[in-house]
């Protein structure tokens, strides 16, 4: 049985264990449309304050951690590395919008990912007061090739020993590579 949810077709991926084939282009979306906005706090000071919601996928090609260069044209983590990340919009599982951003970002489309893995979602201090909490994932695929949308420059393929080597990662990235997803 098919759903929907915010414009991504899950195709019954409810647990997302495992994808099943299907349209890449079938989610409802285009690749590079525009992500949520930042979330603000009225408070920022305030510890207990939730910013919101995030999702973190790091997507794995042969064994090889993708890495992308954030582009100058985001508004948050500029020219840092980061794995695929966005904000979970209003009504959306975070399920829902981890396949959106790998889709938004990379271009590949559900039939692209091999399995995609759900892993704990972690709270994340704001250096400005607050919290977020991020819901994280990991996603196989085949392709090597990508086609990135604005929010990146670059990216690499990378085997997981080496990801400590780039200089400029997301302050958070190593936490999220590191699990056991």
């Amino acid at each position: 049985m098919m759903t929907r949810s915010c414009g991504v077709r899950l195709g019954g991926l409810e647990s997302l264990m495992t994808l099943p084939t299907g349209d890449p282009r079938g989610l409802g979306l285009s690749p590079g449309q525009t992500e949520t906005g930042d979330q603000q706090s009225t408070s920022a000071n305030d510890s207990d304050i939730l910013h919101g919601e995030v999702v973190a996928v790091v997507l794995t090609w042969r064994g090889r951690i993708g890495l992308f260069k954030r582009s100058h044209a985001v508004h948050s983590d500029r020219g840092l590395w980061h794995c695929i990340s966005g904000y979970v919009d209003p009504g959306c599982s975070p399920v829902s919008q981890a396949i959106k951003e790998v889709y938004q970002e990379t271009g590949l489309g559900v039939s692209e990912l091999k399995q995609v893995r759900i892993g704990p979602a972690l709270p994340l201090p704001d250096p400005r007061g607050g919290s977020w909490i991020v819901h994280t994932f990991r996603a196989d695929t085949e392709r090597r090739r990508l086609d990135l949308n604005w929010e990146h420059d670059d990216y690499r393929w990378v085997k997981p020993q080496n990801v400590r080597r780039f200089a400029g990662r997301v302050e958070w990235l190593d936490q999220v590579v590191s699990l056991e997803i």
